[in-house]
């Protein structure tokens, strides 16, 4: 995508990109919203089927959007948006991504291994960023900021 920073960056961009990664999710949108959009359901005119639809535009998304957060991490664990695009762009991928994960552990750790989470909302969230990724802390990932270990590092995100 050419304007993927873009795109992310809007209230309405972030939600289409949501329902992409995570479509009629009552984790992101209401039941009344879901309701709304199943009127669409019984389309006769789609070549291909919705699940295929889904995962082909989610294969040419989800590498750009990891990339994306990759590069700005900072700025995207201080949004409870951007966080919810970081885990559901990372449970679509099913990989382990050192350059991703080091990013986080590096934004998430100060000085002092203390974790920065902005609110309870990203901290729920990032939670379970952590728990999914959690494997990976063993494969040498440290804290650039403090120059802290691995397990100190990861201890002070858990």
């Amino acid at each position: 995508m050419s304007d993927l920073e873009g795109v992310s960056s809007t209230h309405y961009g972030q939600r289409v990109l949501l329902y992409l990664l995570a479509p009629r999710s009552s984790r992101h949108f209401s039941s009344q919203f879901v309701g709304i959009l199943s009127v669409g359901d019984g389309n006769a005119h789609s070549k291909k089927l919705p699940d295929v639809r889904r995962q082909e535009l989610q294969e040419g998304v989800v590498p750009a959007l990891l990339s994306l957060a990759t590069s700005h991490m900072k700025d995207w664990v201080q949004s409870k948006t951007y966080v919810m695009l970081l885990l559901e762009a990372m449970l679509c991928h099913h990989s382990n991504s050192l350059p991703l994960q080091q990013a986080l552990v590096d934004a998430l750790c100060c000085e002092r291994g203390v974790v920065m989470m902005s609110d309870v909302h990203t901290d729920w969230v990032l939670g379970h960023v952590l728990q999914f990724e959690s494997a990976p802390c063993d494969e040498g990932l440290s804290c650039a900021a403090t120059g802290m270990g691995t397990t100190s590092c990861c201890a002070c995100i858990n």
